[in-house]
């Protein structure tokens, strides 16, 4: 019997000498993750399926990180709010060679920034309430539903194809820098390693814009920790911008079913290979729509190559060989109502640049359209 208890502690020795070595290959950062992710409210479970699971998170957290980073490397530029209209924020940038520009934010950057608000509000009560694994939940969710599966996938299309000194691009790089500036700040007394390394990475003028905190500020090291707590401002907040973008997000739905189904059907291979139709006969609908038609904005959001506008099927010379519909009453929050709604997807007409992907007519000679042409020409 005593032969059997000395192996079964030798086995239990073994274990703990294992999951020693686990925690420490995973590094710090990464038990910190799994520590604030716990309930600590009930029993606490760690193995290396949960472990695996917090890395996982790590990583995404990183990747997005990077990908910002990356998307500002160019960002050398003075920005200021000029002055309000109505609902429409005029943002003025001033180019390093002295050149500025100004314009309205798009509608997918002011719900960012009121989504960021929001963000931010919620982590700062959770973090002064002690309560971190809700604060880590709002990042987890802010992170997977809002940026990589929303903002940064509609805003690849300008922040590559357009031209970088363009107000529409800049505009985004300022959302952009806004959201590091606050993740790197909500992440970094959960993974601390992360945010700083993320932030020496950063080029200086990208630093320059952070927030300052007179206190910190006055040690001689340069830290994430240097610049203060999460930063919000109160013109980001925009009721307008969420109630259109819900629309937006209920045609989106629709569309990508219509997608699916032509992908199914070997029509297209991708969402830039489709024209998308949407049909209504409610003119609020469609007015809203037009409006997000310039600099592309309808087509991103949906993202696709194309997106045509009608108020009634008859309009559409081969409505009849279209097959990929659907039918759908979209909500119309502000008028508590509902629209009846065709979405249509289809090949998109026209021909593929090589620059951008888009499907459309190209520049006479040339294999680009003409925005990817006005850009390659101002280069």
């Amino acid at each position: 019997k005593g032969k059997s208890l000395g192996e079964g502690q030798k086995k239990k020795g073994k274990k703990r000498k294992r999951a020693k070595a686990e925690v420490r290959d995973l590094g710090a950062d990464v038990v910190r993750l799994w520590v604030a992710s716990s309930d600590y409210t009930q029993d606490i479970c760690v193995g290396p399926e949960i472990l695996g699971r917090s890395s996982a998170q790590y990583r995404k957290f990183r990747n997005v990180l990077r990908f910002i980073a990356g998307c500002l490397n160019d960002w050398d530029c003075a920005p200021s709010v000029h002055h309000e209209q109505g609902d429409d924020v005029i943002m003025r940038f001033v180019e390093i060679t002295g050149e500025s520009s100004e314009g309205v934010l798009s509608l997918s950057d002011k719900y960012m920034l009121h989504l960021l608000q929001r963000f931010c509000r919620e982590v700062d009560q959770s973090f002064e309430n002690l309560a971190f694994t809700q604060a880590i939940a709002h990042v987890m969710f802010f992170i997977n539903s809002k940026l990589s599966a929303g903002y940064l996938d509609s805003a690849k299309d300008r922040l590559y194809a357009d031209y970088k000194t363009s107000h529409h691009r800049r505009t985004t790089q300022y959302v952009l820098t806004m959201i590091l500036e606050n993740l790197l700040k909500s992440l970094a007394p959960i993974t601390p390693h992360l945010s700083q390394e993320v932030y020496t990475f950063l080029p200086e003028h990208v630093i320059s814009g952070f927030n300052e905190c007179p206190v910190m500020m006055s040690y001689e090291f340069d830290s994430v920790f240097t610049h203060g707590w999460l930063r919000s401002e109160s013109w980001w907040e925009s009721n307008e911008a969420e109630r259109d973008m819900q629309i937006i997000e209920q045609l989106s739905e629709e569309a990508n079913r219509a997608l699916e189904m032509a992908r199914e059907a070997k029509v297209i291979k991708g969402s830039l290979d489709a024209s998308v139709y949407i049909v209504s006969e409610n003119k609020g609908l469609i007015d809203l729509l037009h409006g997000l038609q310039p600099n592309r904005e309808l087509p991103s959001l949906l993202k696709t190559s194309q997106v045509i506008l009608e108020e009634s099927t008859s309009n559409i010379s081969n409505f009849d060989e279209l097959q990929f519909r659907r039918e759908a009453s979209i909500t119309l929050n502000d008028l508590d109502m509902n629209a009846d709604v065709t979405v249509i997807a289809s090949k998109a007409s026209g021909h593929k640049c090589a620059r951008c992907w888009n499907w459309g007519e190209l520049s006479e000679g040339l294999d680009v359209c003409p925005r990817c042409n006005h850009v390659l020409s101002l280069q």
